[in-house]
């Protein structure tokens, strides 16, 4: 009898340790569907920004390997390496990138893992210092919502490399100050999903001539071409004109940093 129940406890407790693991698989694969499901529902590019990928007289369009390349025709010495917004499709900024590029700035935008920048923050480490290079003097980070976010907290421990960030609709956790960086922040006064007070608040991460820009009937949504996100203004700009002023923004700033 003493051996029936020792073996019957033995079976138990197996039969217990299964049982826990077989929850615990089961909890990560509906983890994992979970996350695939979250991921795959993401804002695609629209009509509109897919007519700013094709290469023209403006400037050279190209894909290679996760990042677009938008080269200007003309040559260039500054260059703008861009992070996406969470669960945007990378091409949605093409328009941004064309018309910087059409301006003379050579610009790459870093097509992040799921669509979500902090899967890759340092997505820009392997592009300065490669030999396609050698004529870019003057490097810029920027980043539109949470991709704005990485890249401030990317550039905090690499800013030597940089002139300067730009913030589109984002804002930066990471201590900017007495980092030697130019930083231009810019947000439409109609955007319905940054949240104005962590801006404020993170304002003071920023040094003291950092310069701030609020476009008028501008949304969160507006500096791609992706449509409206939930929660943002639909009584706003048009995407191309929200971007049209962002780029003259983004080069009266550049000008005037490299006066």
């Amino acid at each position: 009898m003493d051996r029936q129940k020792k073996t019957k406890k033995q079976f138990n407790k197996k039969y217990l340790g299964l049982k826990i693991i077989a929850i615990l698989v089961l909890i990560v694969l509906l983890g994992v569907v979970a996350f695939n499901i979250y991921v795959s529902d993401y804002y695609k590019t629209t009509m509109d920004g897919q007519e700013y990928f094709v290469s023209d007289t403006g400037a050279d369009v190209f894909t290679k390997g996760n990042k677009i390349y938008f080269v200007p025709k003309r040559p260039s010495d500054t260059g703008i390496i861009f992070y996406p917004g969470a669960k945007i499709e990378a091409s949605a900024y093409a328009p941004l990138m064309k018309m910087l590029a059409e301006r003379g700035i050579y610009c790459i935008i870093c097509d992040m893992p799921y669509h979500l920048a902090f899967f890759d923050k340092d997505a820009a480490d392997d592009i300065i210092g490669q030999e396609e290079f050698t004529n870019i003097n003057h490097w810029y980070l920027a980043g539109h919502s949470l991709g704005g976010a990485m890249a401030a907290t990317y550039i905090s421990d690499n800013a030597a490399k940089y002139d300067g960030i730009i913030l589109l609709a984002s804002y930066s956790t990471a201590n900017l100050k007495n980092r030697g960086l130019k930083v231009l922040s810019v947000y439409g006064d109609k955007d319905g999903i940054l949240n104005m007070d962590k801006l404020e608040k993170n304002s003071d991460n920023l040094p003291e001539d950092a310069i701030t820009k609020v476009i008028e009937n501008g949304n969160h949504s507006g500096f791609g071409c992706y449509g409206v996100q939930k929660d943002d203004s639909k009584d706003a700009l048009s995407s191309i004109d929200q971007i049209k002023e962002t780029v003259q923004i983004i080069v009266d700033f550049i000008v005037d940093n490299q006066k």
